[in-house]
């Protein structure tokens, strides 16, 4: 990253108040993971002036330590145009990986690997075969595996592990977070975005229903018609209008191990766990997920 320019702002650097300036901009985008520097990309790229703020360092949140994999036929799926939207982006993902490889030599990790989402009890088969059924009337590719199939394809799984079959999803696939985000962070300094780094924003400014600006941590002031609010689980703490977006801070822990060979080419899910590959020989194991907000 040494090459390109971010602007490192804090609370902390003692500006007077003649220092401290109004500035404009098209858009200000609040928060700097992969959500918030994706939509200053496409902004960005159609001539929008953009200026991106994040209270941290950019791409080190929960983006950071994301597992990566790629995917819209999970569990939480069911018919419908959210379903509709996410098979959409998918798709789209291969083309906006290219497209990126054109602004940075960064490897993004993208890497099609399969899921295997094992059946451990009669609730889970029950769900998955109607999961199954819908998905395959649609056109989606997914199937299922007897035990003995997931057996014979996945022979390093415990003997005592109650399978009793499984949907195997070959179009998933998956990226290494903290690799994109670099990829991703490079293509948008170079498309202009100015990207402010330790900036916090402390309150979004409105002129009755209009939005104004947003004020800085420092005292200073960005003026804008447009804010994107990219915070995540902070998003509800940047006004009073905001304190009925219904988003909660989850807690994770996942674990980075890395392996003689790796025991898994596809990703491996189930309800007691799951294994994330990495072709570098490397395996992400987790997840567990607390939910510490109210």
């Amino acid at each position: 990253m040494a090459e390109f320019d971010i602007l490192h702002i804090s609370d902390t650097m003692g500006l007077n108040k003649a220092s401290i300036m109004t500035q404009t901009s098209d858009v200000v985008v609040v928060g700097g993971g992969i959500i918030g520097l994706a939509v200053a990309y496409y902004l960005a790229r159609e001539q929008v002036q953009v200026t991106l703020v994040e209270r941290g360092e950019v791409g080190r949140e929960a983006s950071w330590a994301a597992a990566g994999y790629l995917s819209y036929q999970g569990g939480s799926s069911e018919p419908g145009p959210r379903l509709d939207l996410l098979r959409q982006s998918r798709l789209m993902y291969d083309g906006w990986i290219e497209e990126l490889q054109e602004f940075t030599a960064a490897d993004t990790g993208f890497w099609y690997c399969g899921l295997l989402e094992l059946c451990l009890n009669d609730a889970e088969a029950s769900e998955m075969q109607a999961r199954l059924a819908w998905q395959q009337a649609a056109g989606f590719n997914i199937d299922w595996l007897s035990a003995e199939a997931v057996r014979q394809r996945q022979p390093h799984l415990a003997p005592d592990l109650p399978v009793q079959g499984g949907l195997l999803l070959p179009d998933v696939a998956q990226v290494r977070p903290p690799r994109l985000l670099k990829a991703l962070t490079e293509a948008v300094i170079r498309q202009g975005v100015r990207v402010r780094e330790h900036t916090p924003v402390t309150m979004i400014t409105c002129d009755h229903d209009r939005v104004t600006g947003v004020t800085l941590g420092n005292g200073e002031t960005i003026a804008t018609p447009i804010v994107i609010n990219a915070a995540g689980s902070w998003a509800a703490q940047l006004g009073p209008a905001m304190s009925r977006l219904p988003v909660k801070p989850i807690k994770g822990t996942i674990v980075l191990l890395e392996t003689s060979m790796p025991p898994t080419r596809e990703l491996l899910d189930s309800s007691q766990g799951a294994l994330y590959p990495r072709p570098d020989n490397k395996v992400l194991l987790g997840a567990t997920l607390v939910r510490c907000g109210v």
